[in-house]
């Protein structure tokens, strides 16, 4: 039996894209989303979660030149877990998503350009990913999250 590496995550994003080149000339950004996670409690809790997502290629040209802070996107790709040694000698490490696909949903809450598509999908899969070029550091910076769950929470399982 193989291994399945295969994520799907819907947030928003919690910065602009910014796009860098590697070595060999392929675009890289990060994107840093935040994806809302519902507890049936009784105080019903929210936990927001902020997940890294590597973009390459055309795609991550197109999420920087079409995608701003608090444009909702689905991603879908794969987990990747970096390991490195910090300057004091300590092991580190962060697990991050590797984007096959972005796909740009919603608009903008402060949308003005109307020449920004609703939806939008690239793929990576092409001779653009360059899937072993470094990725730039992204650090989190705060989210006012204004998305609902269109999930219903009932538990109405039939079985």
């Amino acid at each position: 039996m193989s291994d399945v590496n295969t994520v799907v995550v819907v947030g928003r994003l919690v910065e602009k894209p910014i796009i860098k080149y590697g070595a060999s000339g392929t675009a890289v950004t990060n994107l840093r989303i935040a994806n809302n996670t519902y507890s049936k409690t009784s105080e019903s809790k929210t936990k927001v979660n902020f997940f890294t997502v590597v973009v390459f290629g055309k795609q991550a040209e197109n999420c920087e030149k079409y995608l701003d802070k608090g444009r909702q996107v689905i991603i879908n790709g794969r987990l990747d877990q970096n390991s490195w040694e910090d300057n004091n000698g300590n092991k580190r490490s962060t697990v991050r998503v590797i984007a096959n696909s972005v796909q740009f949903i919603g608009g903008s809450p402060a949308a003005k350009d109307t020449s920004i598509p609703s939806q939008d999908t690239v793929d990576t899969n092409g001779s653009d990913q360059a899937s072993d070029e470094p990725a730039m550091d992204a650090t989190t910076s705060d989210f006012d999250s204004t998305f609902e769950s269109p999930i219903d929470d009932t538990d109405n399982i039939p079985f």
